[in-house]
C-alpha cells in the first residue's frame, strides 16, 4: 500500500481499515480500479461502506473533471475555472449530464 492509499483513508476518517488495505496490496491504481464487490470485501460494514464508496465516487469525479479541464479548456478558461473552484455551480457544471445523473443515483444509494 502507498501513502496515496493510507492518506485517503485517514482523510475519509477511515483509518481503522489501514491494514486491510495494506494486507490487500491496495496501492493508488488499484485504489481506483476498486468495484462495489471488492469494497465490500474490504469494508463489511455498511455504514462505513457507504461513506467509503460516497468519497471514492467523489474523487473519481473530482480527478476526471480536472483532467477533463486540462485536455479541452483554453488557458483562459482554467484560470476562470481557477477563480471560481469554490462554486457549487460551477462544479455542476463541469460534470456531463450522464455522469451527474449516476452521482445522484449512487448517492440516494447510500
Amino acid at each position: 500500500m502507498d501513502d496515496f492509499v493510507c492518506n485517503k483513508l485517514t482523510e475519509w476518517g477511515l483509518s481503522e481499515y489501514i491494514q486491510t488495505f495494506r494486507d490487500e496490496g491496495i496501492d493508488e491504481e488499484s485504489f481506483y480500479c476498486l468495484d462495489f464487490q471488492d469494497i465490500a470485501n474490504l469494508i463489511p460494514k455498511v455504514g462505513r461502506r457507504a461513506i467509503f464508496k460516497k468519497r471514492l465516487m467523489l474523487l473519481k469525479v473530482e480527478e476526471n473533471t480536472t483532467y477533463q479541464e486540462s485536455i479541452d479548456s483554453p488557458p483562459q478558461f482554467q484560470q476562470e475555472n481557477e477563480e471560481a473552484a469554490g462554486s457549487d455551480q460551477l462544479f455542476v457544471r463541469l460534470i456531463p449530464d450522464w455522469l451527474r445523473t449516476q452521482i445522484q443515483i449512487l448517492l440516494c444509494e447510500l
